[in-house]
């Protein structure tokens, strides 16, 4: 997926607290490799392959599982892409299983196709996100959905035409595509893009339709757009925050 942006200014769990109930469901997001979390490195492209690890004060890599803890008591949910999943087909599943402890998990680790789906969610993810540029065929979402509804349809998109692996979606338009994805029973969908700026309009149009998130260029600032467009949350980068808890050594 476009790489979520980092927090800017105060995280929102800290200026007012983490939404609950009918209000937005904000997800930190990090990246998973080697076990590791790590973050596309600065001026890379996004979603490219080009990433470092997040490191503590004592000049190490952050212990994984202390800081999820940390983010799930501020969110009690959290977004992980299993980089080693979406590139090379290899998802971390000793780790994945681990990470939430029955809080909510959302996990995009490159699932192909449906039986890569049921694979993410035995490993304990609650819901399993299919995303456009690595999603085999089109036809895997219907597959998908007759095993289990845990499934979240990420659209990535360029100017409202959809990014994807399978060149009958390639460059569909966005709507077109959320629309077939909800009558087929996709509950769930994530709009992503690098775009400088999030096109709330689309946003607006397609939650019309259902439960929609927005992800890629989304800060979480931005929560009063999100709440206007009639968006369901967002995901945003989690690299600011564990940043932040790192210094403080809290």
């Amino acid at each position: 997926m476009p790489r979520p942006e980092a927090a800017r200014g105060t995280p929102l769990a800290t200026a007012t607290g983490p939404r609950k109930g009918g209000d937005l469901l904000l997800f930190p997001s990090i990246f998973l490799e080697h076990g590791a979390i790590v973050f596309p490195k600065e001026g890379g492209e996004a979603g490219g392959e080009e990433y470092q690890a997040l490191m503590g004060v004592s000049g190490a890599p952050v212990d994984l599982f202390d800081a999820v803890d940390h983010l799930l008591a501020l969110y009690h949910r959290i977004y992980v892409v299993d980089v080693e999943g979406v590139r090379e087909e290899r998802p971390q599943f000793e780790y994945l299983q681990e990470l939430t402890k029955g809080q909510e998990e959302w996990v995009d680790a490159g699932a192909r196709d449906s039986d890569q789906v049921m694979d993410v969610l035995v490993a304990g993810a609650s819901r399993a996100v299919l995303s456009t540029p690595t999603l085999r065929s089109a036809r895997e979402i219907a597959t998908s959905l007759k095993l289990t509804s845990q499934v979240a349809l990420e659209i990535v998109h360029d100017h409202g035409r959809v990014a994807a692996h399978d060149r009958g979606l390639d460059n569909a338009p966005v709507e077109e595509l959320a629309s077939e994805a909800r009558a087929a029973g996709v509950s769930h969908i994530i709009l992503s893009s690098d775009e400088r700026t999030v096109d709330w309009s689309l946003v607006r149009r397609v939650a019309e339709g259902g439960p929609t998130f927005v992800g890629g260029r989304f800060f979480t600032e931005s929560r009063s757009e999100l709440a206007s467009a009639g968006a369901r949350g967002g995901i945003f980068s989690a690299k600011e925050l564990l940043e932040r808890w790192t210094t403080s050594g809290s």
